[in-house]
């Protein structure tokens, strides 16, 4: 029972995985070619594709390496906080280049906003749930 419990928690990572490697590719490769479009300096574009690598790098080692119930517990509290951070500092750059950010650079970024805040609620949710029933055994 104990293993599928964690194999949930895992779940979590494997989500905010997929996540990470769609923004660093999209971050990356695909919008730095069409950065006039998108208006996105590139080193925005940069800066945020680094951000989601070590989110993915980080990923991949929770979902491999961890095995401890209170080590998953753990880096899912900080996967939330890296989360939390990534969205911030993309606010942040939203604002300071608003003048330069095309209407669907912001699109794009206002998307990848809603998306973060949704994988922060479920996150959250996923890891209040874990800690309830860890409590009610």
């Amino acid at each position: 029972m104990r293993i599928f419990r964690l194999l949930e928690l895992k779940k979590v990572f494997q989500l905010d995985l997929f996540g990470a490697v769609l923004s660093s590719i999209s971050l990356a490769v695909i919008l730095p070619f069409w950065q006039p479009f998108f208006g996105i300096p590139l080193a925005v574009l940069r800066l945020l594709a680094c951000c989601a690598i070590f989110l993915s790098v980080f990923d991949l080692t929770c979902i491999f390496l961890l095995k401890e119930e209170a080590h998953i517990q753990y880096a899912v509290s900080t996967i939330i906080g890296l989360n939390v951070v990534y969205l911030l500092l993309s606010i942040i750059e939203i604002i300071m280049h608003w003048d330069l950010i095309t209407l669907w650079g912001h699109a794009y970024l206002f998307l990848e906003i809603v998306v973060l805040i949704g994988l922060i609620y479920f996150e959250r949710k996923t890891l209040k749930n874990f800690k309830t029933l860890s409590l009610s055994k």
